[in-house]
């Protein structure tokens, strides 16, 4: 984008904004004035402001283990940020939803630890009643994160089919 600087001035004071960790340069040119560059660099800042679940709400079937639920560090941008120690995420949920640390929902858990350096964990869920339970990941210092999961009944209908055989009516 372009400024004016007036006649009378000989400075002019510019604002930007980055959506993105990283570097970028800005250049200013004049058509008769020697090109001028500066490198800013965009942080969200020393360790992540808050947790985002990165699956989507998952529909399982009553007394099945679900795949893998993901909740992940983020910074002020809303990109995944590392965590700079272990950090432990509390889980909860409404209803009789409980959390796995493994595949097969054999072993209970409350929480899932993201290892220092590192910006995600998974865990597993099962529930034993139908239903919408609302799940909460929690950390110490940094925002919750919520997600509504979906419990069917064993054996709900995922299709329609006809049972009689086709019939010509006159």
């Amino acid at each position: 984008s372009s400024i004016w600087i007036p006649a009378s001035a000989n400075v002019m004071s510019v604002y930007f904004k980055g959506f993105t960790a990283g570097g970028s340069t800005l250049t200013a040119t004049a058509s008769t004035l020697t090109s001028a560059a500066q490198f800013e660099t965009i942080t969200g800042g020393s360790s992540p402001p808050q947790l985002a679940f990165i699956t989507s709400s998952q529909t399982v079937t009553v007394n099945v283990c679900s795949d893998p639920l993901t909740v992940q560090s983020r910074d002020n941008f809303n990109n995944p940020t590392n965590v700079i120690s272990l950090t432990v995420v509390n889980l909860t949920a409404t209803g009789s939803l409980l959390f796995y640390s493994d595949s097969s929902c054999a072993t209970s858990t409350t929480s899932v630890s993201i290892p220092s350096g590192a910006s995600a964990a998974s865990v597993y869920f099962q529930s034993a009643a139908i239903g919408a339970p609302m799940v909460t990941a929690s950390a110490a210092g940094l925002t919750s994160a919520n997600q509504t999961e979906m419990i069917n009944a064993a054996g709900t209908p995922t299709k329609l089919v006809f049972t009689t055989a086709p019939k010509t009516l006159a």
